[in-house]
């Protein structure tokens, strides 16, 4: 293969990495060994030599030899389990599944799958479900509920979502799982995040077979415990490190609450929030299907991993380039997107 090639493989298996894993600490084929000090470079270690760790980030990564690309790292992939994109019985099979639950709660609902919502001139949706939480009148909220399986950029589900609510339309998006998110930290992806901010901290996930019953999932920070060690600076110097946390940039530690019926959920009016990180991340002024409760997850988390951690000089020293924010991190709380209106189910 010519050199010309391999290049060209190279750079898009970065730029991939880097878009999938929201994070560029390795796009110059350098990684941290495994005690967070040693940075070496991808053509000159092999898997034996790790574990390795993206210096950005700190999330594991591993090394790749490939016959037709050059040497290069890739963050380890820590994703929830959906269904490809492509797989149109499982999406369809969700889809049909919920509605019935529906049509069973909300008889004269007219629930349907696929209606065509709007006209030439203000344009069409097709909503995977759409309904009443009742029966068709003002006095109970219209529904359409998409099941994203598609990972869908976070400009589609806000156009999509103005478009539901100009049509006095309350959204409710849903993840479908080919099984149960694990207790265990993971990366989520872009739309997931952003589903996580529309509804103010948590995600709606559902496995086929549940019969309505969807997981309330909330991304809370996720911590590595530093090893306490000993070394020796550029000056000579011994240094004590070590018995610290340190805050992963892009892996969440899901945050579980009790499972809750599709019928059960409430109409809520959010007003629209800028993110203070990325205008592609904002969010617009919503009517969303969400739970009755409040948070199930400690105000203070975010904060909660820098107590008792006198660390800071030596990040700053040695992981000059470790970033422990994420540009969705920032979640708008309570009173920044206060509901203007809430409407509970008969």
């Amino acid at each position: 293969m010519e050199e010309t090639e391999r290049l060209k493989n190279t750079q898009q298996a970065k730029r991939k990495d880097a878009y999938d894993s929201r994070c560029h600490g390795l796009a110059g084929g350098i990684a941290l060994m495994g005690n967070l000090q040693t940075l070496v470079n991808a053509a000159y270690v092999t898997k034996a030599s790790g574990p390795f760790f993206c210096r950005e980030c700190l999330s594991e990564a591993i090394v790749r030899k490939c016959s037709d690309k050059s040497d290069h790292f890739a963050h380890k992939a820590l994703l929830s389990p959906t269904a490809k994109a492509g797989n149109t019985s499982f999406h369809h099979g969700v889809r049909n599944e919920l509605c019935a639950v529906l049509t069973r709660r909300f008889p004269e609902g007219c629930w349907k799958t696929e209606q065509r919502i709007g006209d030439a001139t203000a344009g069409v949706v097709i909503p995977d479900i759409s309904g009443y939480f009742g029966q068709r009148s003002k006095e109970f909220p219209a529904v359409a509920v998409e099941v994203q399986l598609s990972p869908y950029s976070p400009r589609y589900i806000k156009k999509k979502t103005e478009y539901y609510t100009a049509k006095n339309i309350n959204v409710l998006w849903i993840v479908p799982l080919t099984r149960r998110l694990e207790a265990a930290m993971f990366r989520p992806r872009r739309y997931e995040l952003y589903l996580h901010s529309m509804y103010l901290g948590y995600v709606f996930y559902y496995v086929p077979g549940s019969d309505g019953l969807l997981s309330p999932v909330h991304f809370g920070p996720a911590m590595r415990y530093i090893e306490p060690r000993t070394f020796y600076d550029e000056n000579a110097s011994e240094v004590y490190a070590g018995d610290y946390y340190l805050k992963y940039k892009t892996l969440k530690e899901p945050g579980f609450t009790e499972d809750v019926g599709i019928a059960d959920l409430a109409a809520k009016s959010l007003k629209s929030w800028v993110n203070p990180n990325n205008s592609r991340l904002n969010l617009p002024q919503r009517k969303i299907m969400s739970l009755k409760g409040g948070k199930w997850w400690p105000a203070d988390e975010n904060k909660q991993w820098l107590k008792d951690n006198d660390w800071f000089a030596y990040v700053k020293k040695y992981l000059s380039v470790y970033n422990p924010d994420d540009e969705y991190d920032d979640i708008p709380g309570e009173d920044e997107t206060e509901g203007v209106g809430l409407i509970r189910p008969a």
